[in-house]
């Protein structure tokens, strides 16, 4: 009896312990089937501010090109020996200043034929005058038939014509020998010689071309706007001057050269949908020469009432440019149009007064419908804090205490050990 009874109590025991595990087994199963709730997370810090509307200068950036207000091609207009050349290339000649020398003596023969054959001519008319004028009252008497009158009337007309035609060739051989000296038809600056001295110039259809003259003082620059800017170029011009600034690289050390707008073309490029503008500024010096690539900014008065956002609002992608707009903690992106840029600031379409655009904000979080927690300052606020964390910037980068890499602790200890330098001298080594 005794012997059966602790196996009795051993079974009871195991049957009890597995059925404490397999009650704790369905209580983990249960638990496990509860649904978990994730953490949501904080909202993205960003910066905002709201759009506003301000007047803002409407000065507009166009590439250009130098070009003389005067230019012209010298050319031979006979033909002849070249003889003289009396200019240095590049230098600046004055208007009438003799520049070319043809051959004279040729033209000067002729100009003394034409002037002998018109000494002819109006002998010739002379006389008839007086055979005329001695058979006039003759033929009133009969003893000059009328026919032969006739005849001598008709002679003194001839005469009088052969009179206008030489007078006509020595005019003619006259401007021939005017056209052996090629001379400046305004100041300006002569360039290279395209022909030397002693080759046969001119020809009948096929003048020479001497040299290359250009009014240098003052000079233009010319440019394409797009077909969309002609309303506001003819809004501002002619009715009042424009001013133009033109900077030229290399030139006026870098500072922009002042000139005005003389010219808003009436007829439009219908392959390109621009037209021509063009302004002129002063060259005294004669340092601007035309065919140069100019940067220019044309003024045209103030905009009113233009939508601004700082450009650090401005995003882009390749198709659109755009905005994040914030309203009640939600991120909404808004595609915008871009107009003029002025300290800081871009002319926007496509937005309204009040609206607040994100300035700054972790790039790579930012998408519709992300809760954000806007911190509001005004535009003028942001602006002012961008240009102060500019000019610490500059002044830190240029500060001569600031650490280079060739003078860090490690390149100053190199540098100033003597024992670093031992079996150096000079670039080469022992």
């Amino acid at each position: 009896m005794n012997l059966i009874r602790p196996r009795v109590v051993s079974m009871f025991g195991t049957v009890a312990f597995a059925a404490s595990v397999s009650f704790a087994s369905i209580l983990i199963g249960c638990e496990s089937k509860k649904p978990k709730t994730e953490a949501k997370p904080p909202p993205l810090p960003v910066t905002v501010v709201q759009v506003e509307t301000q007047g803002i200068p409407d000065r507009r950036r166009f590439p250009g090109t130098t070009q003389a207000i005067m230019e012209v091609s010298l050319e031979a207009r006979i033909v002849g020996f070249l003889e003289e050349r009396l200019f240095e290339e590049g230098s600046i000649v004055e208007r009438g200043e003799v520049l070319f020398v043809i051959e004279q003596p040729p033209y000067e023969a002729d100009v003394l034929q034409a002037a002998g054959q018109l000494l002819e001519a109006k002998a010739a008319l002379e006389l008839a005058r007086l055979d005329y004028e001695r058979n006039l009252p003759l033929a009133e008497t009969g003893a000059v038939s009328t026919q032969d009158l006739d005849q001598y009337a008709a002679d003194l007309a001839s005469a009088r014509g052969k009179v206008e035609a030489a007078e006509g060739a020595l005019i003619q051989a006259e401007i021939k020998l005017e056209y052996t000296e090629v001379r400046a038809p305004f100041t300006g600056r002569i360039g290279e010689r395209l022909v030397d001295v002693g080759n046969v110039v001119g020809g009948v259809g096929n003048p020479s071309k001497l040299a290359r003259l250009v009014q240098s003082d003052p000079m233009r620059v010319i440019f394409q706007p797009s077909g969309s800017d002609v309303a506001a170029f003819l809004a501002a011009w002619p009715s009042t001057e424009v001013s133009v600034e033109i900077t030229i690289p290399g030139e006026n050390d870098g500072k922009p050269i002042m000139g005005r707008l003389d010219l808003v073309d009436n007829v439009a490029n219908n392959s390109t949908s621009t037209f021509l503008a063009r302004a002129e500024f002063p060259n005294q010096d004669g340092k601007v020469i035309p065919g140069l690539v100019t940067d220019l900014v044309v003024d045209l008065g103030t905009m009113p009432d233009q939508m601004v956002v700082p450009n650090e609002a401005i995003r882009n992608d390749p198709q659109n440019s755009y905005v994040w707009l914030e309203k009640d903690g939600t991120l909404t992106r808004t595609d915008v149009e871009l107009g003029a840029q002025w300290k800081g600031l871009r002319v926007v379409k496509g937005l309204k007064t009040g609206d607040r655009v994100l300035v700054t904000g972790n790039p790579m979080a930012l998408r519709t419908g992300l809760k954000v927690s806007a911190t509001t300052v005004t535009t003028k606020d942001f602006l002012a804090k961008n240009q102060k964390s500019a000019k610490e910037a500059g002044s830190k980068s240029s500060d001569p205490h600031s650490t280079h890499p060739a003078q860090s602790p490690a390149a100053k200890s190199i540098l100033h050990d003597s024992s670093a330098t031992k079996g150096h001298s000079g670039g080469g080594g022992s």
